[in-house]
């Protein structure tokens, strides 16, 4: 399933990028619902750069319970 190149990133980094892997249509879904609890919770907004904190974000760890993050059940 990886390549070479993503086993070793994923080993070096702790991620890597698998192209494809879910659609468009379902990862802007994922999208917006991480800005939507973030522009609830702590006022930041997708469109206003200034509105972003740096560093880590806090409040979305609950989301991958929420139906947008469903696709990952398979995976935990």
């Amino acid at each position: 399933m990886f390549t070479n190149r993503q086993r070793a990133e994923f080993f070096q980094r702790g991620f890597t990028r698998v192209t494809g892997a879910l659609s468009g249509e379902l990862v802007a879904g994922m999208v917006s619902r991480i800005w939507d609890v973030l522009e609830s919770q702590q006022g930041m907004q997708a469109d206003d750069p200034s509105t972003w904190v740096e560093g880590g974000v806090r409040g979305i760890g609950d989301l991958n319970k929420e139906q947008e993050f469903r696709p990952f059940e398979a995976i935990r």
